[in-house]
């Protein structure tokens, strides 16, 4: 279920961010260490049983994704606003989640990118600065889905000091 909200998210989102403040080059600190294999974060519906302690302040790639992330295991459309960097919320949920839905995620691939060689994602041109990060999720509702299929890609840019979610992408496989 949530990789259809993910699927939808990325055909109702505008790729467009605020600001629009030059792009600095991603330090490799910037960049969270590879999960092995087996370990798996937790995003709940309340910051208190959610690992991630950056829920809403995209200081770094990895807390721009988990807010987005956020955005929809929540139902928030301020978390989506504040993800993905735009003016206004895009009005995505009238209600709340599901009861008793959570997410289970992986860093799997963390890279800085080289506009130069790095193909465009969703179409999204690529900028010196930008980083990807490969992110495999599942679903949790009771219990979670099995682990498979390749990750998530997220396209990740620095603006205004801080960091947004330009678009992202679940290859078919």
């Amino acid at each position: 279920m949530f990789k259809q909200w993910m699927l939808w998210g990325v055909l109702v989102l505008p790729v467009s961010v605020a600001g629009g403040g030059q792009a600095v080059v991603a330090e490799p600190s910037a960049l969270p260490p590879i999960d092995p294999p087996g370990v798996w974060h937790a995003l709940t519906q309340d910051d208190a049983t959610t690992e991630s302690k950056c829920i809403g302040n995209p200081v770094t790639p990895l807390c721009a994704v988990e807010t987005v992330i956020a955005c929809f295991v929540r139902g928030s459309d301020e978390l989506c606003r504040i993800g993905k960097g735009l003016d206004r919320p895009p009005g995505l949920f009238r209600g709340r989640p599901g009861i008793g839905v959570w997410e289970r995620y992986r860093v799997a691939v963390a890279k800085r990118i080289n506009p130069k060689k790095q193909p465009f994602l969703n179409e999204e041109p690529t900028k010196a600065g930008d980083v990807s990060l490969g992110i495999q999720s599942l679903f949790c509702q009771k219990v979670c889905e099995t682990p498979d299929g390749p990750p998530t890609t997220y396209l990740i840019r620095p603006m205004d000091g801080r960091w947004v979610v330009l678009t992202w992408e679940t290859p078919r496989w």
